[in-house]
């Protein structure tokens, strides 16, 4: 994977990144036989966009759409499963089916999270512009998203020297796509010190990026959100796969999301649940290489 780092601050004279696969612990479900259409609303009863929702520690579940709006389906064995709603910058809920169900126009609040900063001196100096992440002359290779189903993400371990700096723009090199627009999210990622796998998200808001390139870089621009970090981090790219895109994957009209450059360094699987927990940590098996 080809993410680029530009930052404002600071010359970088080392990187180690290593490519995770983080499966996700929520993906689509089948042999359905309860479904949940609903919304996610914050405290004003504004839309929450692209909410992961789905029971833990299995592959049950949805990412709600730009309205908030979204359709679950639980297969049977899991209709009295606890549901689980988790966005960036709010509290996550649990609620069982009938509990969603009972609610009045199926609206589920998260409340939002309250983050105390830490001050930040800033020191004037000159602004010099470096590129992080993995460069052109890695072996060449492709990781296509849609082989572990959409809502997994795959994150780059990155260690600059000490101090602060601005990130600016982050960058994905998109090798091959189908569909006529896709969606991912950008997350920027602390290191577990025990396991030193990705951890607690740095920056607490959404970093949506829609792009519908079939080849090429497709960047966001992060220059006006002020995003300062400090010390290794991981940055993650997650394709979120929302109603209109799992509708034509399943109609065939598009049979690949895309397929990001990339190159897994270590061959290993980090399973995640909605909260950041690991929940597995496995080395990825030789058929699970073969598709990717």
């Amino acid at each position: 994977m080809v993410l680029i780092l530009e930052t404002a601050d600071g010359m970088w004279n080392t990187l180690r990144p290593f490519l995770f696969l983080v499966m996700p612990a929520m993906g689509q479900a089948h042999a359905q036989t309860a479904t949940i259409d609903g919304r996610v609303i914050d405290h004003t009863g504004a839309p929450i966009p692209f909410v992961n929702i789905g029971v833990r520690s299995t592959r049950i579940g949805c990412v709600s759409d730009e309205h908030g709006r979204f359709h679950l389906d639980l297969p049977k064995g899991h209709s009295g499963d606890s549901i689980t709603f988790s966005a960036i910058g709010h509290k996550t809920i649990t609620l069982a089916p009938t509990d969603v169900m009972n609610l009045a126009q199926m609206q589920v609040t998260l409340p939002r999270k309250v983050y105390e900063l830490p001050m930040l001196e800033v020191h004037p100096q000159a602004m010099r512009s470096e590129t992080l992440g993995t460069h052109k002359g890695i072996a060449p290779g492709g990781t296509s998203i849609q082989s572990v189903q959409g809502g997994a993400a795959m994150a780059l371990l990155i260690e600059p020297p000490e101090g602060s700096f601005e990130v600016i723009k982050a960058s994905v090199t998109i090798l091959e796509n189908e569909l006529d627009t896709f969606l991912l999210r950008f997350r920027f990622l602390g290191v577990d010190p025990v396991t030193g796998y990705p951890a607690e998200d740095l920056v607490h808001e959404d970093m949506i990026l829609r792009s519908g390139i079939d080849k090429g870089v497709a960047s966001l621009d992060l220059s006006a959100r002020d995003i300062r970090l400090r010390g290794p981090f991981y940055l993650a790219v997650e394709w979120i796969n929302d109603e209109r895109t799992a509708e034509l994957l399943r109609k065939r009209e598009a049979t690949k999301g895309p397929r990001i450059q990339g190159e897994i360094r270590n061959n290993k699987v980090v399973r995640r649940d909605e909260e950041g927990r690991v929940i597995e940590k496995r080395r990825l098996t030789d058929a699970e290489l073969e598709q990717l």
